[in-house]
């Protein structure tokens, strides 16, 4: 399988608005793209570097997704103890970490990237909701960009982002 280079948010003083946008948290975490197949799971860096090794339970639990391959688009994010994302626990082994996983790219060798962001949102629900773990979590979506903004602007430790393809009907 091959990496797919991940497709980038771009920044905006407000969040798109209307019917086919969607938005999700950004966590401040590290990107996750893991691929799932004949030799096992790979979890690779918003570059593409090998980070398997670094997260051992992350790559074990997608291995037990029930399909036989996927490439999956995500994010890990570490939690401190008042359950807030924390970048800089992501360095240390000891963290809760957690991969977010907000979309999948490929399914049993199907290359779903040029189908619309809703059909492949609706393929990854159905995997998710029949495999769920504390290592792995379907992120939430909003349809109330504005809304979420201010919600975000609470100091919690994370920031708005409008996913890659925010626009539900767009392929990645």
């Amino acid at each position: 399988m091959r990496f797919i280079t991940p497709s980038a948010p771009m920044r905006r003083p407000i969040p798109p608005d209307g019917p086919d946008w969607v938005h999700e948290i950004k966590w401040d975490g590290w990107r996750l793209q893991a691929h799932k197949g004949a030799d096992g799971v790979t979890l690779y860096s918003r570059p593409g570097n090998d980070i398997t090794a670094r997260f051992p339970w992350i790559a074990a639990d997608i291995g037990r997704l029930p399909r036989r391959t996927l490439i999956l688009d995500g994010e890990l994010v570490a939690f401190d103890d008042h359950e807030r994302p924390d970048f800089h626990l992501l360095r240390r082994k000891q963290s809760a970490v957690v991969a977010f996983l907000f979309d999948i790219l490929e399914i049993n060798g199907a290359d779903l990237c040029g189908r619309p962001w809703c059909e492949r949102r609706r393929f990854l629900e159905r995997l998710m909701t029949r495999e769920r773990d504390d290592a792995h979590r379907l992120s939430d979506v909003w349809d109330d960009g504005p809304a979420l903004l201010r919600a975000a602007a609470r100091p919690r430790g994370h920031r708005l982002e409008a996913p890659r393809g925010a626009l539900s009907v767009r392929a990645y």
